[in-house]
């Protein structure tokens, strides 16, 4: 497994960033299986928006990856 070095205020910024209790149950969907943003819209009864700015703070950290 790769040692990722991470400064207290990356640290910081992840945790802010996975204490959104959606995010983090995003996260553990595409864990499991490779999901689209109407998998999310039907989950969690958010319009088609919000779900692409939760999924845009997740990529901007690294977290995830886009597949079209």
């Amino acid at each position: 497994m790769e040692k990722v070095k991470m400064d207290i205020g990356e640290a910081a910024d992840l945790f802010k960033i996975m204490g959104d209790r959606s995010r983090l149950s995003m996260v553990a969907m595409m864990n499991r299986r490779e999901c689209c943003v109407c998998d999310f819209t039907e989950c969690f009864g958010m319009s088609q928006p919000a779900v692409s700015q939760h999924l845009k703070k997740m990529r901007a950290m690294g977290l995830i990856k886009e597949r079209k």
